[in-house]
């Protein structure tokens, strides 16, 4: 699925040529995410699935068909409000597992702040650019979700933490009980 909404973004921000370095990071993840695909099909065997091929000529195909504008650059209009609730399943799933687990230990601090300040510097730089409402309101509810994962990703990893001062009482050492002068 994000793969489809990273393509989807890639040819929206193309087709209305918009500067390279407004979306830059969506052909990075695209790569990274084919690459991640890759290696998990072969990993699970399912690279020479009789699927796997059918599937990746109709993603070239759709691809194509967009980049040659057999389907009109229009339609990537509708499309585009499609990637925010795909973006917005992954986040909230991903605050639903913090809390049913009360755990955060499978999130990255670090990770989710880059997440909020670059969705929130694409924000920014499409109202500079372009002022397109569409990335305006997906960045918006992004920078918005992401900084929810961040809030719950610190609030569980807080909890998890020990105090620095033990209110636990020692027990004496063995040594002084059997210490023989």
């Amino acid at each position: 699925m994000e793969i489809i909404g990273y393509s989807i973004m890639t040819l929206y921000n193309y087709k209305n040529h918009y500067t390279l370095f407004t979306y830059l990071e969506y052909p990075a993840l695209l790569l990274q995410e084919y690459l991640m695909l890759f290696y998990v099909l072969r990993a699970k065997g399912y690279l020479m699935n009789k699927y796997t091929p059918l599937n990746v000529a109709i993603y070239a195909f759709a691809l194509t068909a967009f980049m040659t504008e057999i389907i009109p650059k229009e339609t990537l209009n509708y499309l585009v409000p499609i990637c925010l609730p795909l973006s917005g399943i992954a986040k909230v799933s991903y605050i639903r597992g913090m809390i049913k687990a009360s755990n955060s230990d499978a999130i990255s601090i670090e990770t989710w702040a880059m997440s909020s300040l670059t969705n929130g510097g694409r924000f920014f730089s499409v109202y500079m650019d372009s002022g397109d409402k569409h990335l305006m309101f997906n960045y918006g509810v992004s920078v918005f979700l992401s900084g929810a994962v961040l809030i719950t990703a610190i609030y569980y990893q807080l909890q998890s933490q020990e105090p620095a001062i033990s209110t636990r009482r020692r027990e004496p050492s063995v040594r002084r009980h059997y210490h023989v002068d």
